[in-house]
């Protein structure tokens, strides 16, 4: 007899593969129904179900490669990662990497960083929360030691880097906005800051500059190394309007310990 575990690795994997199915049967109470299609109705439950979870998680990517595909691309994910999770909201994990691999080296090689966006976006949604830091625990520290300073990241907040304008690309498509002109792939890169505003989420543009800047003290680095990063890309950066702007956003929480905090 099959062991508790046994017997849910069989019915988890008879659900994604129905090929699957075939060795299960003898598992299933007969009882008017065919075992097969006792199999076919949780599969198609968990199917439909999945692929709505991922269009919810993933609309720009439903709308640019349409439903007619999508839905078949999505089975075809979930047979190469299937859930290790109760909580569909994890199910979206692997799926740019997917996407990014699926398209690599084709004329949708971009559709990987729009993927990378919607999930940067679904988990800045769903991090947990945190006070901001405040301007003025930066005011008080000593001028001295000011560039030295390190900042934790708030848990809500995200950065996006795409050599496509995978910015201009999700928000006419997740946001269904059509003003009648025609993304150029070829217009540049974008980059991005998906930051908590209130009770919300917010996603915007960053020049070059801005962005190194913010990514170099994401990663931990400290402000003058941020600075310098920065300014080598654009000698007119101004680190002071660029941080007080990084701390309105709400993109930190708090100094780390050897920032003085």
């Amino acid at each position: 007899m099959s062991s508790l575990f046994e017997l849910q690795a069989r019915f988890a994997a008879a659900l994604r593969d129905d090929t699957a199915a075939a060795g299960f049967g003898d598992a299933i109470l007969a009882a008017g129904i065919d075992a097969a299609d006792r199999l076919a109705v949780y599969r198609n439950n968990w199917q439909v179900n999945a692929t709505q979870a991922l269009a919810l998680a993933f609309p720009a990517i439903e709308r640019l490669t349409g439903r007619g595909f999508f839905a078949p691309f999505v089975r075809e994910f979930l047979g190469a990662h299937p859930s290790r999770s109760g909580d569909l909201r994890a199910l979206g994990g692997p799926f740019p990497d997917f996407v990014a691999r699926r398209f690599s080296g084709t004329p949708h090689e971009y559709l990987g960083d729009v993927a990378a966006l919607e999930w940067a976006w679904q988990e800045a949604l769903v991090a947990h929360d945190a006070a901001p830091l405040a301007a003025d625990r930066i005011a008080a520290v000593p001028a001295g030691e000011v560039p030295a300073l390190r900042f934790r990241a708030h848990p809500g907040t995200r950065l996006v880097s795409s050599p496509w304008p995978v910015f201009t690309i999700w928000r006419h498509n997740r946001f269904a906005e059509d003003d009648g002109a025609l993304i150029q792939l070829d217009r540049g890169a974008e980059q991005v800051l998906i930051h908590r505003s209130g009770p919300g989420t917010m996603a915007r543009l960053c020049e070059p500059a801005d962005y190194r800047f913010l990514a170099a003290l994401y990663a931990g680095r400290s402000l003058a190394e941020a600075y310098d990063r920065a300014s080598a890309t654009a000698s007119t950066f101004d680190v002071g309007l660029a941080l007080r702007q990084a701390v309105t956003d709400g993109v930190f929480c708090a100094l780390e310990p050897d920032g003085t905090d």
